[in-house]
């Protein structure tokens, strides 16, 4: 068996994607119910990491927003783990794909280095507040000035998520 099937009924084939069945209500869902660091980092989900990282990617907000959302089939391993699953970031990719096409997003965008470094921005950050960690995590941008104080909620983190998905998209919209 390769697929999954979501919250919502859709059968997600995780090795051939099928942009007919992403649906941003399934990965909205499911990224708010993911902690980031394993769960380490207490209640802070990828979906609220994700809002974050599309408020720091100002060249391209949306893309910042759908970095990680293949995590909402795959899950959100931690980058030690990742590093010995071969085939994994092309699973990973394939998903991206998919999702970029039936979000209106081109796949490309995900790994520009707009997105990449709002990423990292916001994991240097989470290391500072959430992970209280003071070991070196490789190299890393200076984290926000401002402190993450986690949402807590995963009802506000789905809809976070959702609100600024169609916020953004609109905007991207051509004018009629």
């Amino acid at each position: 068996m390769s697929w999954m099937r979501t919250r919502s009924g859709r059968r997600v084939d995780l090795f051939d994607p099928d942009p007919a069945t992403i649906d941003l209500g399934d990965i909205a869902f499911a990224l708010s119910h993911q902690n980031r660091f394993n769960g380490h980092a207490g209640c802070y989900s990828v979906a609220e990491h994700s809002v974050r990282v599309s408020k720091v990617c100002a060249s391209d907000p949306l893309a910042g927003l759908l970095h990680d959302a293949a995590e909402a089939y795959v899950g959100d391993l931690i980058r030690p783990l990742k590093a010995h699953l071969p085939g994994f970031d092309a699973i990973e990719l394939r998903l991206q794909a998919a999702i970029g096409v039936a979000l209106k997003v081109a796949p490309a965008r995900f790994l520009t280095p707009a997105v990449i470094e709002a990423d990292q921005v916001l994991l240097a950050t989470e290391k500072r507040d959430l992970m209280r960690d003071a070991a070196d995590w490789g190299p890393l941008p200076p984290p926000l000035t401002e402190e993450i104080v986690p949402w807590n909620n995963w009802v506000r983190a789905h809809r976070l998520f959702v609100a600024t998905y169609r916020y953004l998209i609109e905007q991207e919209a051509p004018a009629a």
